[in-house]
Order: structure tokens, then C-alpha cells, then sequence
């Protein structure tokens, strides 16, 4: 593997691993905070720190911005109807139906860049898939917080083939000022229209909207946006499938949760699954 790959996979490691992070964070918020408003001000808190960043480093930041408004509503709809499902939806049902951005992606690959995957990215994505399937039960009892969940996979697949798509042509921080802005900005008009309530008094909410929007929403996607400048969407997707994975050691290890037979053997399945896309076949 190339220097400049290798920096590119452990970047995205890292950033799925904050990922991780997030979950159970964001599955307590959700019980008293409303999800529009948890994602309208956690991005607008982010679209503030590129924002700083890019005139500091005199970048323009509005620049190509058709572009970063394209990607900012899509990858809107994916933090949204997340966040919206997990209130009605089981931990396990969201972190599947979002890991199925695994099995979108090269789709969305295929249908941009006529991308065919290799036989080993398939073996390896028919074991990340059954992974992900042990790891977190599959489908329980379909909630309509599954329906909305639903979108996500979509959202994400075509967001990360797009980034693959444009990143060449684009400052990386003038992109991640304008979709987070757009992000956020979505999100709390979304609340205006529901009727969300705007106001967050508790100091340890703030705390983690703050973590929230400094590590998951603004390091992660950078390091994910500048790791795609070496790697392709599909090897992408499938190292961001154990996403589930360090969720669940998070939601374990700082959230309480117990682990059991079912998070091991599928989470090990997905990191084969990872390693054999890496290797070279005979």
C-alpha cells in the first residue's frame, strides 16, 4: 500500500472511531432535546470553526459554493432523519440501517463513475454486511422511526461518492464551512416549522452539542473529505461500516451498555472483512 493510502485508511479509521462516539451521546440527547434543533446548532457551532479557519488562512469561503449547498442538503438529510428516527427507533435498528451505507455506496459508485468492484471487495462486502447484521439483530418489529432511518444509508452513500467526485476541484475548508452552514441551517428551519423548542438551559447538554460539533461533525468528516483525495468512495464505505462497531465498544465501555456474544462475533466479522479488502489475493 502506497504512503499517502495508508495515511488515507487510518485517517478514516480515526474518524469513525469519533464517529463512534456520538451514538449514545446523541441517543440520550434526543429523550429532551429536539433532533432538528440538536443538529441545527451542533453544525452551526462547526460551520463557526471552518469558518474561523478560513479566514484565518484567508481561504474565500464561498467559493464553488453550489457545490458545497449541493452536498450540505444531502448530508443534512442523513444527521436528520438519523437523529429524528432514534427517538422511536431501538439502538440496534439505527446502527443497522445505517450501516447500510455499505451496500449504497458502490452503487452510487457504479452509477457515477461505472466503478465495478473487484471479487474481493465483494467477499469482503458480503462479510461486512452479515457483521453488521449479527453485531447489531438486523430489523426488529419496523418502527416508523426504521422508515425514516431508512434514508440515511441513501443520504450517505451518495454524499461520500459525491466528495470522491468533486474533492479535486475544491478547498476542503471553503466545503466544510458551506455544508455544515448548510446543514445547520436546514436543521433549524425544520424546527421552525415543526415548532421545536430553541432553548437549551442545561449546561451539560451544551457540552456535549459542543463535543458533538467540534470532534463527530467537524474532525471526522475533515479527516474523512481529505482521506478521499487517496482512496475511493467504496473502500471508504466499507472501512466506515465499523462504524457500528466502535459504537457499540463506546455505548459499552463509557455508556454503560452491556456487551454480548452477538457486538463480538459481528464486529470481528467486519474487520476481516476490512482486512481482506487491504490484502492481496492470490
Amino acid at each position: 500500500m502506497k504512503n499517502k493510502e495508508l495515511k488515507a485508511t487510518i485517517e478514516i479509521l480515526i474518524a469513525t472511531a469519533i464517529w463512534g462516539t456520538s451514538f449514545f451521546i446523541i441517543k440520550d440527547l434526543v429523550v429532551n432535546v429536539s433532533p432538528t434543533v440538536l443538529v441545527g446548532y451542533r453544525f452551526l457551532l462547526a460551520a463557526l470553526l471552518f469558518g474561523g479557519i478560513g479566514i484565518f488562512y484567508r481561504k474565500n469561503l464561498f467559493h464553488h459554493c453550489n457545490i458545497g449547498i449541493l452536498m450540505g442538503f444531502i448530508y443534512s438529510l442523513a444527521y436528520i432523519f438519523q437523529t429524528i428516527g432514534m427517538q422511536t427507533t431501538s439502538s440496534a435498528n439505527s446502527s443497522f440501517i445505517t450501516g447500510l451505507f455499505v451496500l449504497t455506496t458502490p452503487v452510487f459508485s457504479y452509477f457515477f463513475f461505472k466503478t465495478i468492484p473487484s471479487k474481493k471487495f465483494f467477499i469482503a462486502l458480503i462479510l461486512a454486511a452479515t457483521g453488521l447484521w449479527i453485531l447489531t439483530g438486523g430489523i426488529s418489529k419496523m418502527s416508523f422511526g426504521d422508515m425514516i432511518t431508512l434514508v440515511v444509508p441513501v443520504a450517505v452513500g451518495l454524499y461520500t461518492v459525491l466528495v470522491q467526485k468533486y474533492i479535486k476541484n475544491i478547498d476542503l475548508i471553503s466545503l466544510l464551512f458551506q455544508q455544515s452552514l448548510v446543514i445547520g441551517l436546514v436543521a433549524l428551519s425544520m424546527g421552525l416549522i415543526i415548532g421545536a423548542n430553541f432553548v437549551l438551559a442545561d449546561s451539560m447538554v451544551w457540552s456535549a452539542i459542543v463535543y458533538l460539533a467540534v470532534f463527530p461533525a467537524a474532525l471526522s468528516t475533515f479527516l474523512q473529505i481529505k482521506a478521499q483525495k487517496h482512496i475511493s468512495a467504496n473502500k471508504v464505505g466499507l472501512i466506515t461500516s465499523l462504524e457500528p462497531v466502535f459504537a457499540s465498544l463506546f455505548a459499552w465501555t463509557l455508556g454503560g451498555e452491556l456487551m454480548n456474544i452477538n457486538i463480538i462475533v459481528g464486529g470481528v466479522l467486519i474487520l476481516i472483512a476490512t482486512v481482506i479488502n487491504e490484502i492481496r489475493l492470490r
